[in-house]
């Protein structure tokens, strides 16, 4: 579990290309649930469609988006600037805009692809491999809380 920007860092080193996009992911339902391997390629996320007031609403298609959405944080070169208040920011801005949609799960993912998405603040990291592209790679949960054990 990642719980400041240090530990952010130290889970990214192995991901050192400085073109990798780094995102945070919001996990609800079933993925809230599943145990995710470090390393992981994750699926790739399904196109929806639906209320963004009420996540009952959402249905999904048959089309897989061309990765996995998150909301982007960075690109890896820009990781050493950051702190662990723009960390707890982007966080915060995570719950705010998915909150009902995403519960209080977060990962961290890496990938070679970035697409914006059709939401607000939603983009789509992918693996290129040639000729399709994946999903993104799992790196570690992300501690959804402050320092202080509190919601944000």
């Amino acid at each position: 579990m990642i719980n400041n920007i240090q530990e952010l860092r130290k889970s990214l080193e192995k991901y050192a290309n400085s073109s990798m996009v780094v995102g945070i992911r919001g996990l609800s339902g079933v993925n809230a649930d599943k145990k995710y391997r470090k390393g992981q390629v994750l699926a790739r996320s399904y196109d929806t469609f639906g209320s963004d007031l009420d996540p009952r609403d959402v249905g999904k298609t048959n089309k897989f988006l061309a990765g996995t959405s998150a909301m982007s944080l960075a690109y890896m070169s820009e990781i050493e600037a950051m702190d662990d208040e723009l960390l707890t920011v982007v966080k915060e801005a995570i719950r705010n805009t998915y909150g009902v949609t995403y519960g209080t799960r977060l990962c961290v993912i890496v990938g070679d692809q970035l697409r914006s998405g059709e939401d607000e603040g939603e983009w789509i990291i992918g693996v290129k491999d040639w000729p399709t592209i994946r999903g993104a790679i799992y790196v570690d949960d992300i501690n959804p809380l402050d320092k202080g054990g509190q919601q944000q």
